[in-house]
Formats: structure tokens, C-alpha cells, sequence
């Protein structure tokens, strides 16, 4: 591939990812974070050897989780809840990039208030303006079909192309979503002309899976 494209697919992917990791802003929650708690964070974020063959380990990306460029409904106000630890982990594979973050909470009632009140906000729809704001036209965007585990999973891709050098390039922007006891986490995957394999998708939600029960605390235990 060029180093023209790979350096474009490079700028579109992290702009697309960085609009969905921000640092603290009004409505986020309050963040009184621990030893403890941070230490649950990191506990939960996969490594580059996790993922598989050629990806590597990239500088930790501003951690959140809050979409950035989403503002009004799609904005989940956590502003009663608190946070006490978080952490963040970004990966690459040629032009693909993964970015896992982790937040922790005091309580389970917080978790399950910022589960739902996240839900509700719409992640797709907040996917949608991520790509609108950089200019990647929208083709789609699905509901992901993930396989059924322990810890609750959901996700989203949304599907795009921008032109690049005469070319029009398909991207595909995924999210994943899981969460037990105190902690929620969220994978974004972006990829370039081809969507990410199913089996990956799948192996990626396993391991996530068994990250959140090896560490999940007691119910309502505070951090």
C-alpha cells in the first residue's frame, strides 16, 4: 500500500477514534479516582498478544467514555455518578486501529446507570456523527451480532468511504460494549476496505469476557 493511503487511512482513523475518547467534560462523571479502582481499569484492557498475529502495541489514547462529538440526547449525563478508575489501550495492525478503554465505578447502581443511560443515548447514532464530523460518507449502520457470554455485550459498525487519490475507500467503524459488576469497557475498531472477520470479532469479545470475570469485585464493593 502507498504511504500516501496509509498515512490518510492513518489521519481518518485516529480522528474517528480520538472524537470518541475525551477527557473530563460537563455531564461526565465525577472522577475520584483510586489505587484500587485504576488498577480494576488496567486489569480489564487486552495487550497486543491478545488480539493476535501482527498487531502491535501503540501510545495510550486519552482515556473515556463519553463521545466527544455527541452533544444533547446523545450524550448520557453521568454527572451523579462516580468514577473511580479508568484506563485506556490503543493498538494498530497496518492501517487498523483498536482502541479499548476502561471505566470504572463505585458502585454497581452507578454501572448500571451509566449502562443504561449510555444505551439509551444511542452509541450508534454517536458513531454516525463521528464519521459525519470528519467528513466520511455514511453508508450504514448495523447492530453486531456477538456471541452470547457472561459479562452483558453489545455493539454497533457503521460502514463509510471517503475518496482517497481517485479512490473510494470503505471503512468500517466498529464499537463493542461490555460491562459486569463495577466496570464498563468499549473496544472501537477501525478497518479499511474490509470489515473485521467475524471469528476475530468474536474471539475479541471472549477475551474480553474472561478479563471482566477475572476481575470483577464483589456487588457494590467500592473501590
Amino acid at each position: 500500500m502507498p504511504k500516501a493511503f496509509a498515512s490518510l487511512f492513518a489521519f481518518v482513523a485516529l480522528t474517528a477514534v480520538s472524537a470518541s475518547s475525551a477527557n473530563a467534560a460537563p455531564g461526565d462523571a465525577q472522577r475520584k479516582h483510586t489505587r484500587v479502582g485504576m488498577q480494576e481499569a488496567k486489569s480489564v484492557l487486552l495487550s497486543a498478544a491478545e488480539l493476535g498475529k501482527g498487531w502491535l502495541s501503540g501510545p495510550a489514547q486519552n482515556p473515556g467514555h463519553i463521545t466527544a462529538t455527541c452533544t444533547g440526547h446523545l450524550k448520557p449525563n453521568e454527572s451523579d455518578l462516580v468514577e473511580v478508575g479508568t484506563d485506556a489501550a490503543f493498538s494498530t495492525r497496518g492501517v487498523n486501529y483498536l482502541l479499548q478503554t476502561a471505566v470504572v465505578y463505585k458502585t454497581t447502581a452507578d454501572t448500571d446507570a451509566a449502562w443504561s443511560r449510555t444505551l439509551r443515548a444511542s452509541p450508534l447514532a454517536c458513531m454516525r456523527k463521528a464519521l459525519q464530523r470528519i467528513h466520511v460518507q455514511l453508508t450504514r449502520g448495523v447492530p453486531l451480532y456477538l456471541p452470547y457470554i457472561a459479562p452483558v455485550v453489545t455493539g454497533y459498525r457503521v460502514v463509510g468511504r471517503f475518496t482517497a487519490q481517485g479512490r473510494m475507500i470503505a471503512m468500517y467503524f466498529d464499537q463493542v460494549l461490555a460491562r459486569r459488576g463495577r466496570t464498563i469497557t468499549r473496544v472501537f475498531l477501525t478497518t479499511f476496505t474490509r470489515r473485521a472477520e467475524s471469528s476475530f470479532e468474536s474471539s475479541l469479545v471472549r477475551a474480553i469476557a474472561a478479563r471482566l470475570t477475572a476481575g470483577t469485585p464483589g456487588r457494590g464493593t467500592p473501590a
